[in-house]
C-alpha cells in the first residue's frame, strides 16, 4: 500500500515535471520561432 502511494506520487511528480518541461520548450520555441517558417504540432 505504501509503495503504491509512493509510486503514484513519483509518477505524478514526473508527469508534472514533463508538462513543465514541455511548457518551457514551447515558450522558448515560440519566442524564437518568429523568424522561422516551421510548424510545430502540439
Amino acid at each position: 500500500m505504501i509503495a503504491c502511494i509512493e509510486g503514484r506520487r513519483n509518477a505524478a511528480d514526473l508527469l508534472a515535471h514533463s508538462w513543465h518541461a514541455i511548457a518551457v520548450v514551447r515558450a522558448i520555441y515560440a519566442s524564437g520561432a518568429s523568424g522561422r517558417e516551421e510548424t510545430v504540432t502540439p
